[in-house]
Parts: C-alpha cells; structure tokens; sequence
C-alpha cells in the first residue's frame, strides 16, 4: 500500500481564476487542437470514483432460467459461444467491471463450441454438471463441479458436453482491458474443434504437485502452465488453513503459477475464500475490480454500504476503491467464495493499493 502524504499539506490546485484574457487564451489553443493542462488539473479528484455499481446476478432467478430459455434459441456452432454476458449497469458497454467481463456458458450433450482464440485471457469455473472438456492448445481439460480451467492468451480452445447433462461454467475474462487498449485479436480454428494431440490430464501431472515441481527454468513468462486447478485441492487448503490463520473471519488462497508463484495469467488473479460459520471479515477496498462467484452457502457481501445478499451460484461485480465486507449467514456451516480481480494489471505497472480497516 502506498503511504498517504503527511497532514497539514493538502492545498487548492488549479485555481487559475476566470482573467478573460486566459480564457480567450484557451480557446485559442483549443483551436490548435491542445487543451489548456490547468484545465484538466482542475477537474482532477483525489481518488478514483467508480462508475460500475455494486451488483448481484442471481443463479436462482436470472443466470440459469437464462440459459435454459437460450438453449432452446441458440446453437452454438452457429453463435459461436451460447453465452450471457453480464453488464454492469454503471457502464455502457459490455463489461461487467471496468476492465473484465463475465458470463454464463451453457453446452448441452454431445455439443460443441467451436474453436477459436483471442488476445484476451479467459477462465472457467464450473458451476453445474461434469463431463464437459476444453481443449486448450490440444489438451483436453476435464471441468469438473468448481474446477477453475484457464485458456491463456491466444491458446486454441474449444468446448465439448460429453456427458448425459447439460453444463453451465463461469466465464471471466479480460475483454474490456484488451479492447480499452485497442488490442484485440480474434481468430477461428479452420474446423469447428482442433485435434486432441496432448494427453488427458497432461498439464495436471506436470505442475500439479504443489510444493514440487519438475527441475528446469525458473523464469517463465505468461499464463500458467497448469490449466486446471480442481476444487478439492482448493478446498482442503482453505479448511488446512483456517485451523491455523485466526485472526479473521475469512481466509483466503491465490490460485497460482507453479513456476513463479505469481497470479495465473497476466491479467487476472483469482482467489478462493472460505467465510467461517457466522464470520465476518474485516472492511477492506482495493483499486483493483473483482468479479465474485458464490460456490456454496449463503452470505452478504456489503459495497460501499451497499448489501448485497447471495447464496450458492451467483456472480457479483465488486467495484474498484470501493470498501467490503463479506458475512456468512449461516451460524454452523462455511460458505466458499471465487473471485477473479485485474490486480496483476495494476501490479504490472506499480499502481496497486489496498487498505484495511482497523480493528475496534
């Protein structure tokens, strides 16, 4: 966290007056195609006001009567993806936070969603059914109930239900980031799937030991080589460390790359967080914006003093500099959490902060 300046030297900035003659100056170089810096200062705040809201998609009420409606309207060979965005009502654009967006994703048995790839990071986190695979760069991706699937950067990726029941996933990504700096890149496979030319589980046995690691280079640029993080590994960390870590009513575990130890891809980091029976975490705010999946149980998450009510399967938009707080409503058994922010971003360029409220 950044310190904040000493007492005593806030100041008036920008006060430059109303002088008719500076005026008519900054007309005359707004016709130069330049705007008077001063001018700018002046509309300048101390700290960032969000313009995306606080808000709660509903599993129970809108994600998944949704998609069921659009499995009957939409193919997705022909769409390419039967996805829902979730849009921000803040925003006027499709983005679910300033810089990523998040979706449902629905694939019914023995469909396909065809092949492509972006500039864009995506994740998957499964919310209903099991048997459905990505195949990322050829390797087929098992995505099991709450399991977090990565297609990095530019990875071939294409999605297949071959199970007996339809599945609906989680989708994030860093979308409105990549589009905000005009760098967006999209390309189709030349068949509708790539072929499966790694084995099943391959990533999973190379970098999925967890305090090994197979020897060679220590640097590793990019995304995480491990594409799939299943959910009982993260579950039992989360339990393991809760009868050690006290002092809040929430503990938390950062999915990362097993070769650097970092977030797992470049621009977004995801968290898993386990709320103890009743607890209640400690106010906190960060600049960076998070989308928020609730995996099992019941709480309130409150936003700027906003509350927002949640149970198992709905999506929140947390907004960036904006105080929270989660609670678990239930006195006697844990809720779990997923979230997935676009602080390796602000990271990256040494403009992340974060604040914790004191204790009483």
């Amino acid at each position: 966290m950044m310190d904040s300046p000493p007492s005593g030297t806030n100041r008036p900035v920008a006060q430059v007056g109303q002088d008719p003659r500076l005026i008519a100056f900054g007309e005359e170089v707004r016709g130069q195609g330049l705007m008077p810096g001063w001018d700018f200062q002046g509309a300048q705040v101390n700290e960032p006001v969000p313009v995306e809201q606080a808000y709660r998609w509903s599993w129970a009420e809108t994600l998944r009567p949704m998609m069921v409606k659009a499995y009957e309207l939409v193919d997705p060979v022909k769409a390419e993806r039967r996805n829902l965005i979730m849009v921000n009502p803040g925003l006027k654009r499709p983005a679910t936070t300033q810089t990523l967006i998040a979706a449902v994703q629905g694939v019914l048995p023995g469909e396909i969603a065809p092949a492509h790839r972006h500039t864009a990071g995506a994740l998957r986190f499964m919310i209903e059914g099991r048997g459905a695979l990505t195949n990322v760069d050829g390797e087929p991706c098992v995505m099991d109930p709450a399991s977090l699937v990565l297609t990095p950067q530019w990875c071939w990726h294409d999605h297949a239900n071959e199970s007996s029941e339809p599945v609906i996933w989680l989708d994030v990504l860093d979308v409105p980031f990549v589009l905000g700096i005009d760098q967006w890149f999209w390309e189709p496979f030349l068949h509708e799937t790539q072929p499966r030319s790694r084995p099943r589980g391959d990533n999973f046995k190379r970098f999925g030991a967890g305090i090994v690691r197979p020897v060679g280079p220590r640097v590793h640029g990019g995304a995480s080589p491990l594409l799939v993080y299943p959910w009982d590994r993260t579950e039992s960390a989360l339990r393991e460390l809760a009868e050690v870590d006290t002092d809040d009513g929430a503990v938390s575990v950062e999915y990362n790359n097993p070769l650097t130890g970092g977030p797992v891809m470049p621009t977004i980091a995801c968290c898993a967080h386990l709320l103890r029976p009743g607890g209640v975490t400690r106010p906190r705010r960060t600049n960076a914006s998070a989308v928020l999946h609730a995996v099992s149980g019941r709480g309130r998450t409150i936003v700027g003093g906003q509350k927002l009510e949640w149970e198992a399967g709905d999506v929140l938009a947390i907004p960036h500099w904006a105080w929270v707080q989660h609670e678990n409503r239930s006195a006697t058994e844990p809720a779990f959490l997923f979230s997935a922010s676009d602080a390796p971003i602000l990271h990256a360029f040494g403009i992340l902060r974060e604040e914790v409220a004191a204790t009483s």
